[in-house]
């Protein structure tokens, strides 16, 4: 049933950006068609059953059991000139890498919003890459209580919290883990390194040089 309505919505969307082409003369990216899918799936149909909370005890990063993947993210803020940098990292069962992924980000107002949007990005990227299954591991619990709660309305960090629910429609299953730092310490460290070098990056199948270390640390 889910794999038919994502079908369906998917050639909706590709049959409507055809017609605003021949019509129109207005093409339409990939990535406008996904977030369109996203969009329509959550506006029709908010399932936040499929949200689970877990909260992991002080041990190790674990590999996500199959068919999962896990996305472990984390944030560095620089109070001083209100800038943030989010880290995103994308693994399998067996530890491989699918991307990693660092953002820089201006006039970000506190630490826990700049938490907030590395969460959405977290969901986001798994949504265009368009995994079924999820598991999202960060150390920020705050934000989890706010998902769980449904609390997304009267918190400060409302619109993140509505669509980071948005963009868990299209997944068959999410789970939101919460972690101790130090296990999650690839994101940490890319996290902290982009803030300083002030620099984005997006990999596939690697990280940055720096990261390497942790990520073998990981697999052990």
């Amino acid at each position: 049933m889910y794999l038919c309505r994502l079908f369906c919505c998917g050639l909706w969307a590709i049959w409507t950006a055809s017609n605003k082409l021949l019509y129109e003369g207005k093409s339409v990216t990939a990535r406008e068609i996904v977030y369109f899918i996203i969009k329509y799936l959550g506006e029709n149909m908010r399932d936040r059953s499929k949200i689970a909370e877990r909260i992991i005890p002080i041990g190790v990063w674990k590999a996500p059991q199959n068919p999962f993947v896990k996305i472990n993210f984390d944030a560095g803020f620089c109070k001083q000139d209100n800038r943030s940098c989010s880290e995103i990292i994308i693994r399998n069962e067996t530890g491989n890498i699918f991307c990693s992924k660092t953002d820089l980000h201006a006039n970000i107002s506190s630490p826990f919003s700049t938490e907030a949007m590395a969460y959405f990005q977290a969901v986001l990227i798994g949504a265009q890459i368009c995994f079924l299954n999820v598991e999202v591991e960060g150390d920020c619990l705050s934000v989890i209580h706010n998902l769980k709660d449904n609390r997304g309305e009267q918190s400060l960090i409302g619109a993140y919290i509505h669509n980071i629910c948005v963009s868990c429609v299209i997944f068959q299953n999410c789970v939101f883990h919460h972690v101790q730092k130090h296990i999650n310490g690839v994101a940490y460290a890319l996290a902290t390194e982009g803030l300083k070098r002030n620099e984005a990056t997006y990999l596939v199948g690697d990280v940055p040089a720096y990261a390497l270390d942790t990520v073998e640390v990981d697999r052990r």
